[in-house]
């Protein structure tokens, strides 16, 4: 499983040509990067999931969108890596690495949006994460959840 930012699948696709990036730091947005995710899942046989304002999922063929989170949680440090850990645990227990990256990603987004309802700023988001994931629970996350296959 490859997650990483649009500019960050950009590169690893070997398509740096189709924009800059600026380290971690996204230049390129999500649906833009996503023929490079494609391309990449096909050549690397792993899921790739490429974030953003909305993150796609794909296994080279099929591909999942969800659209989940707020734009502040792009500026807390360690937001993607821990992310990446939770996508690890979901496909763990999952049948299908896929779908199961897809709910990883509605499940970190949907934190982020009840999060950031009592969040004052990055830090604060950071600490309300950590509150949402102990609270969300499966009626919550099934009515928020925006996941489009």
């Amino acid at each position: 499983m490859i997650r990483a930012n649009g500019s960050e699948i950009v590169a690893l696709a070997g398509a740096a040509n189709v924009g800059g990036t600026r380290g971690v730091d996204s230049a390129i947005d999500s649906a833009e990067a996503l023929d490079a995710a494609r391309d990449l899942a096909q050549a690397s046989q792993a899921i790739v999931a490429v974030t953003g304002s909305v993150d796609y999922v794909t296994d080279g063929t099929r591909v999942i969108a969800v659209a989940n989170g707020v734009p502040e949680m792009a500026q807390v440090t360690a937001m993607g890596c821990a992310l990446t850990g939770l996508v690890g645990a979901c496909i763990g227990v999952g049948t299908d690495p896929l779908r199961a990256t897809a709910h990883a990603l509605a499940i970190y987004g949907v934190a982020g949006e009840l999060a950031a309802q009592h969040a004052h700023g990055p830090g604060s988001l950071r600490m309300r994460m950590l509150d949402a994931f102990t609270q969300l629970d499966s009626e919550t996350l099934n009515e928020m959840a925006s996941i489009d296959q």
